[in-house]
């Protein structure tokens, strides 16, 4: 089965949690008997990071910028693509299909099915005006979350498309947490050999990482610990203004930035912390989470995940709000039992978030049998 996967809108993020989760399940399904993938890709972004070797093909095209752009991706390049290379099934990643062709189409669906979430200039008003003829015509729908697919079925203009639109639970990355010797040893590297507080400020606005770095003052203006604060996902040093902000700040010599990192190193400096934190108000899949449970770290984040369930597991702090993540801050750093608590019951909770579920959920989108109607004129000429 030859399946024609869009990467344009992982590309644009790829280390974004939608990114990562769906890349895992693609090579997850890559040695499925049978499967064969052709990743079409826009050559103005990076492509090292996509699949590679049997079972892959990488296509690379251009396109540019705005509403035009993805007009031109949806309308003019899939399509074409796929009348060249004749997949069985065309996998679109932004939520839309593409338009003037019979092949059928999934359509993996963004964090937030509203189109409110984090979305690049151009796309938001172009994805609502397609978005109900789109689930006419897809033959499966892959959403994260019950939520979510309802949102979408009372977006779907009358058609009946519950039916086809299979809710894919995110999921950890398969990694080994860091045992006790190399947790001392990431302590070293990166904290001074202290304790720290960890998280993952990728895509977090300077106004975020202000409130965050605020918090973190009052918790050491109260609890006068040693503790560390390590952040990965911006560097200061090639940041003017994160490097501004952190030359003045108090506490600069107990908060450490890592860089950019990988998915694997990322995960280990997490998996040695003394907590994690995600604080930022905007919406997520959750994976963090979900990496940071398997690696027996206990959670501050906001409701803004499409994870069910979290009551009892994670420590909740309201976005935009320090005093309340100081509080939280303080009452993890205090209560060891209710830190241990934590631990043990997002380990349990955790258990049920497997990789392998959810990408058989997608093998069993991608086999199933369906048919799919020509997108309207009216939709895309939108």
């Amino acid at each position: 089965m030859l399946i024609l996967l869009d990467c344009r809108p992982l590309q644009q993020d790829p280390g974004s949690e939608k990114s990562r989760f769906i890349i895992s399940c693609v090579k997850l399904l890559s040695g499925e008997q049978g499967f064969e993938w052709l990743l079409l890709a826009d050559g103005a972004f990076a492509t090292g990071w996509l699949p590679a070797g049997p079972g892959f093909r990488l296509l690379t095209r251009r396109s540019f910028s705005g509403k035009g752009g993805w007009k031109w991706w949806y309308d003019w390049r899939i399509p074409l693509t796929a009348k060249r290379y004749k997949p069985d099934l065309v996998i679109t990643t932004a939520g839309l299909t593409a338009g003037r062709m019979q092949v059928s189409q999934g359509v993996w669906m963004p964090e937030r099915a509203d189109g409110k979430g984090r979305v690049k200039k151009g796309y938001s008003g172009f994805y609502r005006k397609r978005l109900a003829a789109s689930l006419q015509q897809a033959r499966v729908i892959f959403s994260f979350s019950e939520q979510e697919k309802e949102y979408l079925i009372s977006q779907a203009a009358g058609a009946p498309v519950a039916d086809k639109i299979l809710v894919v639970p995110p999921a950890a990355g398969e990694h080994f947490p860091p045992g006790p010797e190399e947790k001392e040893t990431l302590k070293e590297t990166y904290a001074e050999g202290k304790e720290y507080f960890f998280a993952a400020a990728g895509g977090a606005t300077q106004e975020e990482i202000v409130e965050l770095l605020k918090a973190f003052s009052l918790f050491k203006k109260r609890q006068r610990s040693n503790m560390q604060l390590v952040l990965t996902g911006k560097d200061p040093t090639s940041d003017k203004d994160l490097g501004e902000l952190l030359a003045t700040y108090k506490y600069r010599g107990d908060v450490h930035w890592a860089g950019p990192l990988s998915e694997e190193d990322g995960f280990r400096l997490a998996g040695a912390a003394y907590a994690l934190v995600f604080p930022f108000g905007r919406d997520t899949l959750g994976t963090g989470i979900l990496d940071a449970w398997n690696a027996g770290v206990p959670v501050i984040t906001t409701d803004r995940t499409c994870l069910p369930d979290t009551a009892d597991t994670v420590l909740y702090a309201r976005p935009g709000d320090p005093a309340a993540l100081a509080g939280q801050l303080m009452l993890i750093y205090k209560d060891e039992s209710l830190r241990n608590r934590l631990i043990t019951n997002g380990t349990q909770q955790g258990q049920s978030f497997s990789l392998h579920h959810s990408a058989g959920l997608v093998r069993a989108g991608i086999r199933g049998q369906g048919s799919t109607s020509k997108i309207s004129k009216s939709a895309i000429k939108n």
